[in-house]
């Protein structure tokens, strides 16, 4: 799944603050935080430092509808 769509609604929903007057993200702000977003378990390569599978490398994805479940298999 691209996660542009949640940027999408993250951006509305800032928009909707600025015009009701209630916040304002600059610009900069905006790219900057954009820029820097994570998405965890969404395609992550993770290195567990403990338990049984110490030192191996998981490539974990987390498909969490229908869609997502066969895109992954």
């Amino acid at each position: 799944m691209d996660p542009s769509p949640n940027a999408a609604v993250a951006l509305g929903v800032l928009e909707a603050l600025e015009r009701s007057g209630i916040a304002r993200v600059p610009d900069e702000a905006l790219r900057a935080g954009f820029a820097a977003v994570r998405w965890p378990g969404r395609l992550e390569l993770v290195r567990p430092r403990r338990g049984p599978a110490s030192g191996q490398e998981l490539l974990l994805d987390g498909a969490h509808n229908a869609a997502g479940a066969v895109a992954l298999a």
